[in-house]
């Protein structure tokens, strides 16, 4: 790997260095972090290349995004939250907009594909998460509870970092 990352020229394409170097590399770091599209660019397409596979904001994922990336794992966990933003296609409005091609509203509705949690959810079932932590005060995410998951969230109460940090030590 070394040697290859020295050369100059004819250095081997990253898909091909994955190839050759899968095991040596699943030695060294057996867990990497990597986005669908740099899965499906860097790593070969192999059935069961990865042991676990975990998806998180799978809501914001769209199905064709990460079907490549589901077929190289054994297993996956797919995680997410469907009240929370659904995939966009800002970027690709925005150069269809320069190309000026207007987009009659059954095409856009055509062309609107489910989140992989979405479709995750109608194969597979699910399961609700009911603890909520990120919030530092309760009061923020009060609302949201009850207009979104009818009031089933478990909402940690407000905690002072310093009596928290007491009583760690």
């Amino acid at each position: 790997l070394a040697y290859e990352l020295g050369k100059k020229r004819r250095v081997k394409p990253l898909r091909a260095l994955m190839r050759e170097l899968a095991w040596p590399l699943q030695q060294i770091a057996p867990c990497w972090l990597a986005s669908p599209e740099v899965v499906s660019e860097v790593f070969p397409l192999e059935r069961g290349l990865f042991d676990l596979v975990i998806f998180d904001e799978a809501s914001q994922l769209d199905l064709e995004r990460g079907l490549p990336v589901l077929y190289r794992a054994k297993r996956a966990v797919i995680a997410g939250d469907e009240q929370q933003m659904p995939p966009t296609h800002w970027f690709e409005a925005s150069r269809d907009e320069e190309e000026g091609a207007e987009e009659e509203p059954e095409l856009a509705e055509a062309q609107r594909t489910d989140s992989l949690l979405v479709a995750a959810k109608r194969i597979y079932g699910f399961d609700y998460l009911s603890g909520h932590y990120r919030s530092r005060y309760q009061e923020l995410i009060e609302y949201s509870n009850h207009a979104f998951y009818d009031g089933a969230l478990q909402v940690a109460a407000n905690t002072d970092r310093a009596t928290a940090r007491a009583a760690i030590e």
